[in-house]
């Protein structure tokens, strides 16, 4: 793996840790409406409980915040890989560029999901990522 390579997976997980950050920090801002509407979607969906298998109760609000912070924790788990690729690069090349290649899957495919689902700053950040990656493994 070249020496800028390896810096594009440095770049990537530096940009993977803050894109965590700003996720974190968005989430833990909460919901808030001025619409009439979306202030009684917000309201139910984080007062009106749902009965789940083994007898957990949760509201939809549980599950979006739950999903939220899986998916801080994954960032921040990506990010440790890439450093953690980028410094072993010299000793395995076959497994660094096989593992950046992965990163880099996953980064486009998260992207196609964030364009679909979510909207554009996540998607802006995502994206950056995934291009990083692009760079680190071309």
């Amino acid at each position: 793996m070249l020496p800028r390579q390896r810096l594009a997976l440095r770049i990537a997980a530096v940009l993977a840790l803050l894109t965590a950050a700003l996720h974190l920090f968005g989430q833990s801002r909460g919901f808030e409406s001025t619409i009439p509407a979306e202030q009684e979607m917000i309201r139910q969906a984080t007062t009106v409980r749902m009965q789940l298998p083994g007898g957990a109760e949760r509201t939809l609000m549980d599950f979006v915040d739950g999903f939220g912070l899986i998916f801080t924790v994954f960032l921040g788990v990506t990010a440790a890989m890439a450093f953690l690729v980028a410094r072993r690069a010299p000793s395995d090349p076959a497994l660094a560029n096989a593992i950046a290649r992965m990163l880099a899957a996953a980064y486009i495919v998260l992207t196609v999901v964030s364009l679909a689902k979510f909207f554009i700053v996540p998607t802006i950040c995502i994206a950056a990522v995934a291009i990083v990656l692009i760079a680190a493994i071309i």
